[in-house]
Formats: C-alpha cells, structure tokens, sequence
C-alpha cells in the first residue's frame, strides 16, 4: 500500500497552491504531492501514546494516519513497560482512524492499559513496517474534461513526485 500526502497545484501566478486542483484552459499546472512507502517512528515526550485498550493504542498529539500507517499493515511494535517488562511483538493492523490505531489481536494484558510512552525519558514506543517496500515506478493518470472551446496550443500538465520513507 502507497499513502499519497501533500497534494499542491501550483501555477506560475499561484506559487503557494491550492490542495486540489483549480486551473484555467491553457496555464501550466504543477502537482507535487508526498508517497509514503515505509514507516518507522515512535513516541517522543511532545506525541505521546498511550494503550487505550486490549488491542488499541491512542496517539495524543497526532495521527497515526499521518505517518502512513494503514489497515493491513504489519508492524513491530517494541516498548518497555513501567516495571521494566519489555513489549516486542509484530501485529497486524485492523483500522486506523486519526489518532487511534487497533489491531486484529489482543496484543496487551488488562494490566498494560492505560500505561503512557515515553513516561520517563528512554522509554519510547517504536513502531516499524515490516509489510511495505518502495515500488519500481508510480504511474499518473488524469482524466481532465474539458468546458468551452479547445485551446489547441494549451501546454501539458506536469506532474512531479516526491518520496519519503
């Protein structure tokens, strides 16, 4: 899975852009846009995560979806516990939605819920993809109507991508 971010129409007279696309016959449109094909992060003392349930984990200060985690995705998730119990185990992502991640398994005991990352300083939850490689080519395709008369001369739209991973 390929999560696409970031979308910017720019033209030479709106250099800042829009997030969709709005153009007049004839302009020269630049669309930029973010592919996220892998992910690895973990919580910091400014994004805090914290086990909500049996099989969930809630991000305080952000999205799990801004990082591109998706449903379907396999991930290492590693952490140590208050107490010193160390939590290394690969699940399964069942649903994504906004600051909240769940997964297919109960992958935490009721004794873990409710246990905040990093508490302490040194003790990060790392999240891994260990389902997603970076493919061999993206291919556009834009399906553009046209309203009014044809501008023969209009140059072409430029598409231009920018990975991260």
């Amino acid at each position: 899975m390929i999560s696409i971010f970031n979308h910017n129409f720019t033209t030479p007279n709106r250099a800042t852009g829009t997030n969709f696309l709005l153009m007049n016959e004839g302009q020269i449109i630049r669309h930029s846009f973010q592919v996220s094909f892998n992910f690895n992060f973990n919580s910091t003392p400014f994004n805090q995560f914290v086990i909500t349930g049996l099989n969930e984990i809630t991000m305080l200060n952000g999205s799990f979806e801004d990082y591109g985690v998706v449903a379907g995705d396999s991930v290492d998730i590693d952490a140590i516990i208050t107490g010193g119990t160390n939590i290394n185990i690969t699940a399964t992502v069942l649903n994504v939605s906004g600051n909240v991640i769940s997964f297919t398994t109960n992958i935490f005991a009721s004794g873990q819920i409710n246990e905040m990352f990093p508490l302490v300083d040194n003790q990060e939850m790392f999240f891994v993809n260990n389902s997603r490689s970076i493919p061999e080519s993206i291919d556009l395709f834009y399906n553009l109507i046209q309203i009014g008369q044809p501008n023969t001369t209009a140059p072409a739209f430029v598409p231009s991508i920018s990975t991260s991973e």
